[in-house]
């Protein structure tokens, strides 16, 4: 693919956003730590150097889908509660 792999480009335009839209809303700080700290827990999804629990969902779909339904969620809450 080249040196600039387009799931990369996806987490940094994903984190940006995240923070562009924090900051438009005028968010506090507790706030922008869940949106910083989500966005890096979510780091192994998308950059293929660094480790997480992909190794262990591979070849098992409902799991994946099952990951990442739950950090939606999970990231929606607390989204909800901080914002």
């Amino acid at each position: 693919m080249g040196p600039y792999e387009k799931p990369n480009v996806a987490f940094v335009l994903e984190t940006i956003y995240g923070v562009f839209c924090w900051w438009l809303y005028g968010g506090g700080m507790s706030l922008f730590w869940i949106i910083a700290l989500f966005n890096l827990a979510n780091a192994s999804f998308f950059i293929k150097a660094i480790p997480g629990p992909e190794k262990y969902l591979a070849h098992r779909p409902t799991w994946i889908a099952t990951v990442v339904a739950l950090q939606i969620i999970v990231t929606a809450v607390l989204v909800g509660l901080f914002s």
